[in-house]
Formats: C-alpha cells, structure tokens, sequence
C-alpha cells in the first residue's frame, strides 16, 4: 500500500512539475476555428487629472466592453473572414461632484437615449474582417457604414465626439488594432527570455508613435505568459481644438502582461497599465493633464 501511495505521489508531483515546466522553442500563431464565435471582455479604468497655475481636479472613468467575433469562412492556408460585433458597452464617469452613468444591459440607466442610439447604432452594423495565412487584416467591409449611422446619430454639433469617431472609425485604426490581437507574434520560433518589437502609428487628435517590446516571461503547455513594454510620444507640437490650433506635447509609458492560449493563439487574460502626460496650452494657460488607465482583458470561446 505505502508503494502505491508513493507512486502516485512521484505520478501527482511529476505532473504538477511539468504544468509549470519551461518548454521551448514554440511557434505562436492565430488558429481559430470555423464557425466559432470569440468574445472578449474589456474592463478600463482611467483616472485624468487635470492641473493648471490655479486649480486642479480629478475625473474616474470606468469602461466596459463585449465585442464578439466570428469566424464567418476560413480557406486553406488559414485566412479567414471575421464578423465583428459590440454586444456589450458600459460607462460611468464622475468628477466635480458629477456622476454620468450608462449600461447597453440596463435599459434604466441615468445617461438616456443619447448614448443607447449611439450603442445600437454600433451594435446594429458589424465589421467584417479579411485576414491572411498570419493574421494580419487585408480588408476591412462596413467601416463607412458604421461611421455614416453614427455621424447621423450623434447631435451634430458636438464637433469633439465627431473628431473623435473620425480617428477611431476608419480603417487605418481598425487594422492596427485588430493586427495588435491578431498578427502580434514573429514568424519565427520563440523561447524564454525571446523579445521582439512592434511599432504603430497612432492616428487622432494628437497623432502618437507607439515601440512596444514583447518579451516570453514563460512558456507552459497550454499557455506562453508575455511581458509588454511600450513607450508613446506625440509626433506633433500641435493639434486643432475647435478649429483652433494649440501647442500640445505628449509622452507616456506602458507596462503588462498577457496570457496566450497556446491552441488559439488568443489572449485569453490581460492587463495593461498606461500613464500618459499631456502638457497644453490654451489660450494662453498652461494645463498638465496626467492619465492614468488600466485595462483587462478576457477571452472565452463559444463553439
């Protein structure tokens, strides 16, 4: 009896030693499968504080996001065709004394039928998605479609909002952020301790360059653990606020951390923390504006 419960304790420990063995080297790529639908689930905190020679305040942001993404067709080769969709969108932000609330899933939320228009809106025209054999996005369908609804649901003299869907709904944007999920490794084998560098260009506002430095922390046999580096400046010393430009400068850091399922080569769990510092002057007065935003993100499979 001893001999047995000692073979199976060698059996138990064995196995547990080797769920958190180091293996290498791996290829990490996209594999998802046809007809499955992808969801992930983005929580953002952000905290702005604002400080000028005379006074400063404070506003906290809380975001919440469901996008889903389906596999529509994929050919030989791996490329495939993606249907995007939000199905979830959640904000609530408070400062000096204020409290704005909204949730896509509460139909009593405080914030009315602006932001549900906007929401459905969103909801009610997907995305789709062409990539290749790698990942990376070749064509994108329905981005003027959405952009068209929701300049004609959004009141139209808020020519901030406008300036704003205007960065983030077009092509260019869609394609880098859907590369950033799914073109993100190296054609080439990878080991612990392996980096590689990712640059982007930013386009809004204040158009931003973005080096980030993905490093293998560790490799299981399920899961590749990632460390994220990354460093943002502002490429311009100015910007248009209202139709007025205003010198602006622009810096900020990033440091996280992502899990990888290694059979779909998804991020299955994230985080992400970034301090941004903005010093602006507008009309004549100096402003210190500091974000400081955390993201999670999490991946689940509907097959």
């Amino acid at each position: 009896m001893k001999k047995l419960f000692h073979l199976l304790m060698t059996i138990f420990i064995i196995s547990l030693l080797l769920s958190f063995s180091v293996e290498g080297p791996i290829f990490l790529k996209v594999n998802l499968h046809e007809g499955a639908t992808y969801k992930f689930t983005t929580t953002i905190d952000l905290t702005t504080t604002t400080s000028s020679p005379r006074d400063s305040y404070q506003r906290n942001s809380k975001i919440a996001t469901t996008l889903e993404m389906k596999v529509s067709q994929k050919y030989r080769q791996d490329s495939m065709v993606l249907v995007t969709r939000y199905t979830r969108m959640a904000v609530r932000t408070s400062a000096l004394g204020q409290t704005t609330s909204f949730d896509s899933n509460d139909k009593n939320s405080q914030a009315g039928n602006e932001f549900r228009k906007i929401f459905h809106t969103i909801k009610d025209h997907p995305v789709t998605l062409k990539t290749n054999a790698s990942g990376r996005i070749i064509e994108i369908i329905g981005i003027s479609q959405l952009r068209k609804a929701l300049f004609g649901a959004i009141k139209q003299n808020d020519t901030m909002i406008t300036k704003v869907l205007e960065n983030l709904l077009n092509e260019q944007a869609y394609e880098r952020a859907y590369n950033n999920l799914l073109n993100l490794y190296p054609q080439k084998s990878l080991q612990t301790g392996d980096h590689w560098d990712q640059n982007m260009v930013i386009r809004s506002i204040i158009p931003l360059d973005l080096n980030q430095i993905y490093t293998v922390k560790e490799i299981k046999h399920g899961s590749v653990i990632l460390n994220l580096s990354g460093n943002l400046i502002g490429t311009k010393d100015s910007a248009y606020f209202n139709g007025t430009s205003v010198p602006v400068h622009i810096s900020g850091t990033q440091f996280g951390q992502y899990t990888i399922d290694r059979s779909t080569g998804l991020i299955s769990n994230g985080t992400l923390d970034e301090d941004l510092h903005t010093k602006i002057n507008m009309s004549g007065k100096e402003m210190d504006i500091e974000n400081q935003e955390k993201t999670h993100i999490m991946e689940t499979t509907k097959l």
